[in-house]
């Protein structure tokens, strides 16, 4: 259904561009799990590592305009992009999408993605390598573009979703670097690591250590800095983890998404105010 006006979503646009888009890089149905799950828990900041066609970016950022509030800070350097090379490209991207078929830069198309989707103001896009060795790139961008730009500190992070490497290496990576920066109610979505076999088992010592108050080795010596390494055991020491494996019913490559939800240690569901 349209939503007509120019303060609304443009679902249309949205619906077309995750049929036709979103197979090609196994988002069509993912997108839709992470805008629902958007919806009801209402993130204030979420980071996408890996932009690809902005898929689910995009409808990540519906959730948030419907909300009426909310950004997300995505990151791709476009590697990936060469439409002349796709012999589907032209084919699919027709109708409402044709707009984008002829833009030879990333940047420019990834932003009249959201432009057409009318979400670009919950969308911080930035143009560059993902570097888990130090987040300095990203801590300046998202205090810049907090409301209190003044604020000492970065505003922490509600949920990361993860789409670009999934190997065991750069998945204990992702879960160092970024868990000192959660929220103590938050997520971390690696896709495709779930039927990635070593990467699979990673995951799962991982939470087998965290579920005993221990931090893996590798993953303090990721982090350079002592006060990180210091957060990084206290969220450890305090939290609850919680790992799925959503996998999808499709002999394909990107078939799966794991689900490392963080939650304090509590008598009470995370966010729960009474006990009844």
């Amino acid at each position: 259904m349209k939503m007509a006006g120019s303060t609304t979503v443009n679902f249309d646009f949205l619906m077309e561009f995750r049929s036709k888009i979103g197979p090609n890089y196994g988002s069509e149905d993912l997108c839709m799990l992470l805008y629902s799950i958007v919806k009801r828990e209402k993130p204030a900041v979420v980071v996408e590592l890996g932009t690809g066609l902005g898929v689910t970016t995009a409808w990540i950022a519906a959730a948030m305009k419907e909300n009426g509030f909310g950004k997300i800070y995505s990151v791709d350097n476009g590697e990936h992009y060469a439409p002349a090379s796709k012999p589907w490209w032209k084919t699919q991207f027709r109708n409402r999408l044709e707009p984008l078929v002829a833009i030879p830069d990333y940047a420019r198309f990834i932003d009249s993605v959201f432009a057409h989707a009318n979400v670009a103001e919950h969308v911080k896009f930035i143009y560059g390598d993902i570097d888990l060795e130090n987040l300095g790139w990203l801590d300046s961008v998202m205090k810049a573009d907090s409301p209190d730009a003044s604020a000492p500190s970065v505003p922490l992070i509600d949920i990361v979703f993860a789409d670009y490497n999934h190997s065991p290496t750069n998945t204990a990576k992702i879960i160092a670097s970024f868990l000192p920066c959660m929220t103590p109610v938050s997520s971390i979505f690696i896709d495709s690591a779930s039927t990635h076999y070593p990467s699979y088992l990673m995951l799962e010592r991982i939470v087998q250590l965290f579920d005993q108050g221990r931090v893996p080795v590798q993953m303090l010596d990721h982090l350079r800095q002592a006060e990180s390494r210091e957060k990084l055991s206290k969220v450890v020491a305090a939290s609850n983890f919680k790992l799925m494996h959503l996998v999808e019913k499709q002999n394909r490559a990107q078939n799966s998404t794991a689900w490392l939800r963080i939650e304090p240690t509590s008598l009470l569901p995370a966010l729960a105010i009474h006990m009844h």
